[in-house]
């Protein structure tokens, strides 16, 4: 059996990543050529049920029976790979308990000893009294349990030409993205993967750099902002990047006032300031303190979760475990 599951983000891209584990014979049955070696990679070409030719991809095999695929990032390629997997009958692998940070690897660790699901039926038969203490901590550590099992999305959103791009490679800590005095240069959402915190709470998120909100003109803007959108629908928090140069449109203020994972950041740049945020807002120079700018974001989405888990606790390992707390919880 082979198993599989997508690893980019959904939605239009320049690339679309999926990962493969299973017998490598198998998957000639997708890619119908020689399976490359250890470590190495080739261009394949992906065939439909019909055998008409849908894509060209590249695939690497990352060990003996763990493969990545990465093919255009069109819908319509999408789609017709999800179909053909589905007509092999291959199965989508689900999401566990990810031992990329301390927090998780030290879950994983506890649950070898002692299962999650265990802990949630037996305080189902609790008392009220002590049921309604335990489950005040269980909602605590459900947003984490949601954080570790799925890497949380943190998007970069604002109008163009505001900083975007400059925090996202400040942060980074390499240029990722073109930064140009020209609105529009951010076409497509550009992601990369950053640790969050220190130390044993340290965990990983996706950091992605999107298109100006409010740009418009042709259909490669409204594509764009097609993106865009999408990318904020999932989102675990929007950091909302403004110029002190420019006031931002009403509408976009409005957007910011509703959503409440948002995080407000002032850019001030070499201009004066041309309107007055909120003092609560944060604000800095991104082309003089960019270092600070990023410790200052870093610490606002850190506050905004509550305190990290205690060493030795257990943490649902799945996402059927964690629905099954959030039942228990709600």
């Amino acid at each position: 059996m082979v198993f599989y599951r997508r690893l980019s983000s959904e939605g239009l891209g320049a690339l679309s990543i999926w990962e493969f584990n299973g017998d490598p014979k198998q998957l000639i049955e997708l890619i119908e050529c020689r399976i490359p070696a250890v470590s190495d990679f080739c261009l394949v070409e992906l065939r439909d049920s019909l055998g008409k030719v849908f894509d060209q991809a590249l695939l690497w095999r990352r060990s003996e029976q763990h493969f990545e695929l990465h093919i255009h990032g069109g819908f319509g390629v999408a789609s017709a790979l999800q179909a053909r997997l589905d007509n092999l009958a291959w199965q989508p692998r689900e999401q566990l308990l990810m031992d990329n940070s301390v927090i998780s690897a030290n879950s994983i660790l506890q649950a070898r000893c002692w299962s999650s699901g265990k802990f949630v039926d037996q305080l189902c038969r609790w008392e009220k009294k002590t049921k309604a203490a335990e489950i005040v901590r269980l909602r605590e550590l459900y947003e984490w349990s949601e954080v570790l099992l799925d890497m949380p999305k943190v998007v970069l959103a604002g109008p163009p030409n505001a900083g975007k791009s400059s925090l996202f490679n400040a942060w980074v800590q390499e240029q990722r993205c073109t930064v140009s005095p020209h609105p529009g240069t951010t076409r497509y959402s550009i992601a990369a993967t950053i640790m969050m915190g220190q130390g044993l709470d340290s965990f990983l998120l996706s950091l992605i750099d999107t298109a100006g909100m409010g740009q418009s003109a042709d259909k490669l803007d409204e594509l764009s902002q097609q993106r865009t959108v999408h990318e904020l629908t999932s989102a675990w928090r929007v950091v909302y990047v403004f110029d002190a140069a420019e006031k931002p449109s009403a509408d976009l203020l409005t957007k910011f006032d509703g959503d409440s994972r948002g995080i407000a950041f002032v850019n001030q740049c070499d201009l004066q300031p041309n309107w007055e945020w909120p003092t609560a807002w944060l604000s800095g120079s991104l082309q003089e303190h960019s270092a600070q700018v990023v410790e200052q974001i870093s610490r606002a989405l850190l506050a905004s979760m509550p305190m990290p888990p205690q060493s030795g606790t257990v943490l649902p390992s799945s996402f059927g475990e964690l629905e099954q707390m959030r039942r228990l919880i709600n």
